[in-house]
């Protein structure tokens, strides 16, 4: 008889913990869900949206963080802010090199015919692939000259020099750069072949977009993953639609969540909007580990942006009054990408 209370009492007690914690999680769970504001209000001032997003990125700009100062001018360009080439050029002057990589391919970007003085001086910096990045600029701009300064750097003996010209060669929009770039995928470096493999598939080469969508995409390497994804995305390979659904549907896992939002984010480029609710959600993420919040809700961000939906704007207002720089950024640049042609600076 002893024995058989004794299980019974035990049976109950874990029984009974076990209803206790799944309350405490669908509390919490529910608790989460609420402070989630689904509904944004109708009557927002836009421009006035658009102008406090456009303040933020200019202030970056003079960030004592070089990478923050970059993140901001990229920002500019992504949200096709011309306007903002003033920014850009006076980039083009900062101490370090990333921060002048990122102007050169801005005014690419822009197509900022004011920044050519300046680029045709960064032809002769004293960093390779500055000089790569300034002259596919001022390429795409009309001058062709400085060109060769793209083949010297595809085959530096830097690794980063030569994925760093490949990048540039992807963004220039220019097929003719394909037979140089097939030569690129041979490197002995993975990630220069990466960098020529993403721009043969930028560039249009069906060849590479199929190895991205069959192979890469599917890749257990995360960087390898984003990278096909994103650039099949930017290519606008409607063929990638289907695998890109299946990542995001598939992807459950909160541990994985950065993933899923990186495929959202390919398929809002691509015009399917399907990750908007997890897009939101994911603005107000909070777990133990800062990095974490910052990276998913910056990324939360950029996949809204991609949506061009003014329903999100009164979340990606609260994403502007973030603590952390790079989800200002962010925010800041996808309210841009949303309204700022509606109200041109």
């Amino acid at each position: 008889m002893n024995n058989i209370y004794n299980r019974k009492y035990f049976s109950m007690s874990v029984s009974s913990i076990c209803v206790i914690l799944l309350s405490i999680m669908l509390i919490v769970v529910l608790a989460s869900c609420s402070s989630v504001p689904m509904q944004c209000p109708k009557d927002m001032d836009q421009e006035m949206l658009a102008k406090r997003a456009r303040s933020i990125l200019v202030s970056y700009t003079y960030s004592e963080s070089p990478l923050l100062r970059s993140h901001a001018i990229e920002a500019l360009a992504d949200a096709k802010q011309v306007t903002a080439g003033r920014f850009i050029i006076d980039a083009m002057h900062d101490k370090y090199w990333g921060v002048r990589f990122t102007a050169c391919m801005s005014a690419m970007q822009l197509k900022l015919m004011s920044a050519k003085p300046e680029l045709i001086k960064l032809t002769r910096d004293e960093n390779k692939s500055v000089r790569a990045a300034a002259a596919g600029a001022l390429y795409v701009l009309g001058d062709s000259k400085y060109v060769s300064i793209l083949g010297n750097c595809l085959f530096d003996k830097d690794p980063i020099v030569r994925r760093n010209a490949a990048t540039v060669l992807g963004r220039m929009g220019q097929k003719e750069a394909l037979r140089i770039l097939k030569a690129a995928i041979r490197d002995d470096d993975l990630s220069v072949r990466l960098q020529a493999l993403e721009a043969m598939t930028l560039l249009g080469y069906k060849r590479a977009q199929r190895l991205m969508l069959n192979s890469y995409c599917r890749s257990v390497y995360d960087d390898e993953c984003i990278l096909a994804m994103m650039a099949l995305a930017r290519a606008g390979c409607k063929e990638a639609i289907e695998q890109l659904g299946d990542i995001y549907e598939k992807t459950t896992s909160k541990s994985r969540l950065g993933m899923k939002l990186v495929a959202a984010r390919a398929l809002a480029i691509l015009g399917d909007y399907r990750g908007k609710e997890t897009a939101i959600r994911a603005l107000y993420y909070k777990s133990n580990n800062e990095r974490d919040n910052v990276n998913i809700r910056k990324l939360a961000a950029l996949t809204l942006g991609e949506m061009k939906d003014t329903s999100v704007l009164c979340h990606l207002n609260r994403a502007m009054e973030s603590p952390e720089p790079d989800v200002q950024i962010a925010a800041a640049c996808a309210i841009l990408k949303i309204i700022s042609n509606r109200f041109p600076l």
